[in-house]
């Protein structure tokens, strides 16, 4: 059996048009120690929900007080978080992580629950390909302001991305 395509639109596409129903990755959202990290933030800071999906993350992210802006290569997921939220259709996009619509500088923090993941499952194989994850991190970088926080659930450890985080950052 071939491998799943998770660093492609089009697996992601269908797998969301099998159930509108919201999805959460790892842990429901909001994860608490997540919203504790990010607390240091004043109310109304820009936040990116990187791969959002059609998670509630960014959600709860608003409900205390930032201001939240999504992104998913997933047209799908897009679609039932606009019908899910018509008031907020403005606010989230179709892009791809690794070229993000966005000016430099424009988000205080960044997050992303499984996002990473998937895009270091897709192109290697197995989880852990750092090397997959540069041109996304290279890009969150260029959209965080000087001294913006980026936080990441993952099932992998943390060396195995520390490298690639630490060439983000410089």
């Amino acid at each position: 059996r071939a491998q799943p395509a998770f660093d492609s639109a089009a697996f992601w596409d269908a797998r969301y048009a099998r159930s509108a129903a919201p999805f959460e990755w790892y842990v429901p959202a909001p994860p608490h120690a997540l919203l504790r990290a990010l607390g240091a933030h004043a109310r109304g800071a820009r936040c990116l929900d990187v791969g959002c999906g059609t998670s509630a993350l960014g959600e709860a992210l608003e409900a205390r007080g930032f201001d939240v802006e999504y992104v998913d290569f997933s047209a799908e997921a897009i679609s039932q978080c606009v019908a899910r939220r018509p008031d907020a259709a403005a606010r989230f996009h179709v892009a791809d992580v690794r070229a993000l619509p966005f000016a430099d500088g424009r988000f205080a923090c960044a997050v992303d629950k499984g996002c990473l993941d998937a895009l270091a499952f897709g192109e290697a194989g197995s989880v852990g390909a750092a090397h997959a994850l540069a041109p996304a991190l290279a890009e969150l970088a260029r959209v965080l302001r000087p001294r913006g926080h980026f936080l990441s659930l993952s099932t992998d450890p943390p060396e195995l991305r520390a490298d690639a985080l630490r060439a983000a950052a410089a």
